[in-house]
């Protein structure tokens, strides 16, 4: 509920107020509301990254994919404000289509990190690894959803984060310096931001599913009942539903975004092939983008731009990468028949066996990524011994990093300080006395009196 629907309602809020209250404005709205989401993406994901509560890189992520659907909005203001409705609706479409994909794949991740936290007894990946054994239902759920948020074919995420930066590489039709400039930096960042969520994925599903176990609670879990395995498996369909039936899901959110836009775009986004009339679209029929006419929908092929002008179709992108899968692996196998199998122990460079402290942890993951934007994380690390023999070299020795929230200490403790103060120099105020408050509400009403007589 906190993810899929409540943490929406500030976009819901954007939405009416800036398409049906304020209606078409200038462009600086529109600029304005791009540039704050792509940089809030970014922060968001980059905090993601460093995390290590499995529920604290999800609830970071969250904020990188508000920030992206943020500046979806802000781009299709924008387009409006240059009179291209047509761009503005597209924008406006795969805003909402994220908005979906993200409730569907964000219950599912934290759904999955729930039974991690019920099997497992905690959720801190340092503790995790080698749940893929032990928690096998859910960690296929779990393996889904991170696909989908990572923006992998053929899960949801993929098509709507693909169609809103193809979206903005139409801005050669926006006819202002300043606003291309503005609108290439936030795609720039956004690809930047697309990149690191791949990465923060990667890390949450290596470290915490895949090794082996670092702690004996973890060595313990087993499967979570049923039902939480039911809950899981459903929308882990519904995500691989929206990745690979988009077309379904961009004609039904095309009456929303009409209703809010005022131009239908679902012939421009979703090729009239099954129609009969495709149009400037007829080529792709020859592309084999009829073979399933008959279904209740326009085609089967999405392209998120009028005219052609987009790089390339997502629906076609997939497909080619299946192909190429296909021929990966028939060229392998001809090379290496499917019976030619060796079984031997893994070198470990003469390590007798493997044990939970030579994995790759967590912290070393993301440290790399905490070195190079530590301008912007401002943390800090120490080392510590854990006895005197850790000194030279036969003890342990503990180390702890700290990567402080964004803005708190710009913001957030300056601000709760102020409201302490404040605070302390109005409880004068309470006192406690009922002919005091009486006398308050007199002042008041004399107050008003003199305002309305003004």
């Amino acid at each position: 509920m906190m993810s899929a629907v409540i943490v929406k309602l500030g976009l819901y809020g954007i939405l009416r107020f800036c398409v049906d209250i304020l209606g078409p404005g200038p462009a600086w709205w529109g600029l304005f509301l791009l540039a704050l989401g792509a940089a809030t993406a970014f922060v968001g994901i980059l905090h993601a990254l460093v995390q290590q509560d499995l529920k604290r890189i999800l609830a970071y992520s969250t904020i990188e994919n508000v920030g992206i659907i943020l500046a979806a909005i802000g781009m299709s203001l924008i387009f409006r404000a240059f009179n291209l409705g047509a761009l503005a609706s597209i924008a406006g479409l795969f805003a909402l289509y994220h908005l979906l994909n993200h409730a569907v794949y964000k219950g599912l991740l934290f759904l999955g990190a729930g039974s991690v936290d019920y099997a497992a007894r905690t959720r801190r990946l340092e503790l995790l690894g080698g749940l893929v054994k032990r928690l096998p239902w859910t960690s296929a759920c779990f393996l889904v959803g991170a696909l989908a948020i990572a923006a992998i074919p053929p899960f949801a995420g993929y098509i709507s984060e693909w169609a809103i930066l193809e979206t903005m590489l139409q801005s050669f039709a926006v006819q202002d310096t300043v606003a291309k400039l503005v609108i290439a930096a936030a795609g720039a960042l956004l690809a930047l931001t697309a990149a690191l969520a791949a990465v923060t994925f990667v890390r949450a599903y290596g470290v915490g599913f895949l090794a082996q176990p670092r702690s004996e609670s973890v060595n313990a879990a087993r499967e979570v009942p049923a039902t939480m395995r039911l809950a899981m498996a459903f929308l882990a369909v519904v995500s691989l539903v929206l990745g690979t039936l988009p077309a379904f899901v961009v004609t039904g959110l095309n009456r929303t975004s009409t209703a809010l836009w005022g131009t239908n775009v679902l012939d421009q986004v979703v090729p009239p092939l099954f129609t009969g009339h495709p149009g400037p679209y007829a080529p792709l029929v020859g592309l084999g983008g009829g073979v399933f006419a008959g279904l209740p929908v326009n085609g089967l092929v999405i392209i998120p731009a009028p005219g052609f002008s987009t790089i390339n179709s997502p629906t076609y992108l997939v497909v080619w990468g299946l192909l190429l899968l296909i021929v990966l692996v028939v060229v392998v196998r001809s090379i290496r028949p499917w019976g030619a199998r060796t079984r031997g122990p893994v070198w470990a460079g003469g390590i007798p066996r493997f044990t939970p402290r030579m994995q790759y942890g967590g912290l070393a993951y993301s440290n790399p990524a905490r070195i190079i934007f530590n301008g912007l994380y401002r943390s800090s690390s120490a080392f510590q011994a854990a006895s005197p023999s850790s000194r030279h070299g036969s003890g342990d020795i503990d180390y702890r990093q700290e990567v402080p929230p964004p803005l708190e200490r710009e913001l957030y403790r300056p601000l709760l300080q102020a409201l302490d103060f404040v605070g302390d120099k109005v409880k004068a105020i309470q006192s406690g006395n009922v002919n005091q408050y009486v006398l308050y509400i007199f002042a008041i009403v004399i107050v008003t009196l003199v305002i309305r007589a003004v």
